[in-house]
């Protein structure tokens, strides 16, 4: 009709705004479906964690039957990653495999504000992403170095913590090795020759005991987990050729 002009931008603003709405929307809707999933399994995790306040001050060992039987397997799978990331011993070293039907936990000591502080965490969000790991493959792969960490820690508190220095020379306790496998001997050589410094013991010839204890903190973190996987013939080798280069090269330097 003459005088009639069709306005194209009306419906062109309509399906863009409409375009919009569907994918801001349709996205809102998944992230607040994905979000109300999490805060079920927060719930889990939280309950597993406030568990362990009734414990304060004992061992997180005592409390393995109360776990066990607060959680069921499915709850477990959900968080077991995550509240091993966030710090509680979970015991997953020892000659069976996992086994997620009895959870162990290490003799360490239960602290009430430490587990307040994990909750805290959970709470904000910050565990999300370890929510419905797979516990088998994440325990499992991580044994062998666990095995690895805690031998090394026994070395530092059972033998190192025990210790004297005198002109430059370590005197361990006697007949200390009898206290560690074939195994666990060969895996600790290398840290031992590492950690076999005059600066880890005071003027009298004792262990300094904040070195040792922040040793045991390193440990745990994994800082030396270099020394305990170099198998100890390879590092002595490393070594020799390495002395032999620095003998070369001072000789080198002498007759220049």
């Amino acid at each position: 009709m003459e005088g009639c002009v069709f306005d194209w931008s009306v419906p062109i603003f309509t399906a863009l705004i409409g375009s919009l709405i569907g994918t801001f929307g349709g996205a809102w809707l998944v992230s607040w479906f994905q979000d109300r999933e999490l805060s079920d399994v927060r719930r889990i995790a939280i309950k597993a964690l406030k568990l362990f306040e009734k414990y304060d001050k004992k061992p997180f060992s005592a409390a393995t039957d109360d776990f066990n039987s607060t959680l069921n397997v499915s709850e477990k799978q959900m968080v077991l990653v995550a509240l091993h990331k966030l710090g509680l011993p979970i015991d997953i070293v020892g000659e069976e495999s996992f086994n997620i039907h009895s959870v162990k936990f290490l003799n360490e000591i239960v602290d009430k504000d430490s587990i307040k502080g994990m909750i805290l965490h959970v709470r904000k969000k910050y565990c999300d992403r370890f929510f419905y790991s797979d516990v088998q493959s994440y325990f499992v792969a991580n044994n062998r170095i666990y095995a690895l960490r805690a031998t090394g820690k026994r070395f530092v508190k059972d033998v190192l913590s025990k210790s004297a220095s005198k002109d430059k020379v370590t005197y361990y306790p006697e007949s200390w090795q009898k206290n560690f496998s074939d195994g666990e001997l060969r895996s600790i050589l290398v840290l031992k020759k590492h950690l076999n410094e005059e600066s880890n013991f005071d003027v009298k010839g004792n262990p300094k005991e904040d070195v040792m204890n922040k040793m045991v903190r390193d440990i745990d973190r994994g800082l030396y987990d270099n020394y305990l996987v170099w198998d100890y013939e390879m590092y002595e080798n490393m070594v020799l050729q390495t002395n032999v280069t620095k003998s070369v090269q001072q000789m080198t330097n002498n007759h220049q």
